[in-house]
């Protein structure tokens, strides 16, 4: 199986081969968690290639002790999506824990093993740190990544610092890119919009193959509703200009 980017009367569709199977999508949350736009953008996206033909499973995380919840425990220090704010060391714990180790790695061993994908759809990737890009590339799964904010470069994910808008990698944010450099393994990246594509380009990740940007129509709508499929059966995306 071949996820490829190729020319539609002058844009380019986001589309696989004609060989259905399964793809494994992780992010933080998922549906039926609805936290924000990007768990959405994880449904819409399953929706479309559900009607294409594909087995797609969703996986995300959850607080540990909360086993009434699906997905896997956090295999961090605490859950990051309750609006506490933490002190400084337990932030910076946190956040090289997530950068700096696998922790999640038998997590997306066990998946991988019980799933079997023919690819891997990474969206936002907080609380999972890199494992499923680094298993991903160790097991031979195609993958492809959806940014939907600027966690790859910002541990605040937003760019923000105080008032004031980042416009350098600050240095507490230095060892996220460059391990998102150095454990990104090749593939496709898909954006929400050619700005935060742009974005990550500027500020350093300039390193990812084909880019493309996926027009998030989903997110703007209930979930409940899905999406009519495009011609080729799968997300449509516009090429970066």
């Amino acid at each position: 199986m071949h996820w490829r980017l190729w020319p539609t009367d002058g844009l380019r569709d986001h589309t696989m081969d004609s060989r259905r199977g399964t793809v494994l999508q992780i992010a933080s949350m998922v549906p039926p968690a609805r936290f924000g736009g990007a768990e959405r953008v994880v449904q819409s996206c399953a929706d479309e290639l559900r009607d294409a033909g594909w087995n797609v499973q969703n996986h995300g995380l959850r607080r540990r002790g909360d086993n009434d919840d699906p997905g896997s425990a956090i295999p961090n220090i605490y859950w990051p999506f309750d609006g506490q704010r933490r002190g400084v060391l337990g932030r910076t714990l946190w956040h090289a824990i997530d950068t700096m180790t696998l922790s999640s790695a038998a997590i997306v061993n066990r998946l991988i093993d019980e799933i079997q994908p023919d690819a891997i759809v990474t969206h936002n990737l907080r609380g999972w740190g890199y494992a499923p890009w680094v298993i991903a590339a160790e097991r031979g799964v195609p993958l492809i990544h959806v940014v939907h904010d600027y966690g790859l470069l910002c541990n605040s994910s937003t760019l923000w610092r105080g008032d004031t808008v980042c416009q350098s990698i600050c240095g507490p944010c230095r060892p996220r890119l460059r391990n998102t450099l150095e454990r990104w393994p090749g593939g496709d990246l898909v954006g929400v919009s050619q700005a935060v594509l742009a974005e990550h380009r500027r500020l350093g990740f300039s390193t990812a193959g084909d880019c493309a940007v996926l027009h998030p129509v989903g997110a703007a709508h209930p979930a409940e509703p899905r999406l009519r499929p495009g011609v080729s059966g799968a997300p449509k995306v516009r090429a970066m200009e």
